[in-house]
């Protein structure tokens, strides 16, 4: 590493280590680099108000990446003045602010999938809090204050899609499929014999 304090890229698909001086908007690459964020916006905004095809994997894939990214982050820092510990601590204030508000996943059957929406709140705070995240390191990448409050914005946003996950988890639990009026009206058709 020489000695050089290493930035994470992260995203919904997970990170990519580059050192400051290759970073987007010195490598001429910020188009591309906005462009790759703009994606990442629109598919998760799309999914979260469209709905996302359930599976317990998906549900639990982002929380462990965001985990993965939030500790590789910190701990690329060290244990400057305590850093990973007030860090990290922002994890548990993000799950509660989710479990607050993460409870308003909403569950629908299409095509015979259940498939789930996000609570609007916990994507309004995700999709600032990403936003934020890159603007600071587009803007003050160098500045190690500044990448410490960049990860101490992971850590909560790891927080909130841990919190998420788990509401998504227990009221998935709860939800029972209703049977649509096509599949309603092919059962009053049936001649049992």
């Amino acid at each position: 590493m020489n000695g050089q304090i290493l930035f994470i890229l992260g995203s919904a698909s997970g990170g990519t280590l580059m050192p400051p001086g290759t970073f987007p908007q010195q490598s001429g690459g910020i188009l591309y680099f906005l462009v790759f964020i703009a994606i990442i916006v629109t598919l998760r905004l799309y999914k979260g108000v469209y709905g996302r095809r359930y599976s317990n994997a998906r549900v639990l894939r982002l929380p462990v990446i965001y985990t993965i990214l939030a500790l590789i982050s910190v701990l690329i820092l060290g244990f400057i003045d305590n850093v990973l510990l007030l860090t990290l601590a922002f994890i548990p204030l993000g799950f509660i602010v989710a479990y607050r508000f993460g409870s308003n996943v909403n569950f629908f059957t299409r095509n015979g999938e259940v498939y789930y929406r996000r609570s609007p709140v916990i994507m309004i705070i995700w999709l600032v809090s990403f936003l934020t995240r890159y603007i600071l390191e587009i803007l003050y990448g160098n500045n190690l204050q500044i990448i410490m409050l960049v990860d101490a914005i992971l850590s909560l946003t790891t927080g909130l899609i841990i919190g998420e996950a788990f509401h998504i988890l227990s009221r998935r639990k709860e939800y029972v499929p209703q049977p649509s009026e096509a599949e309603k009206e092919a059962d009053n058709f049936r001649i049992n014999l």
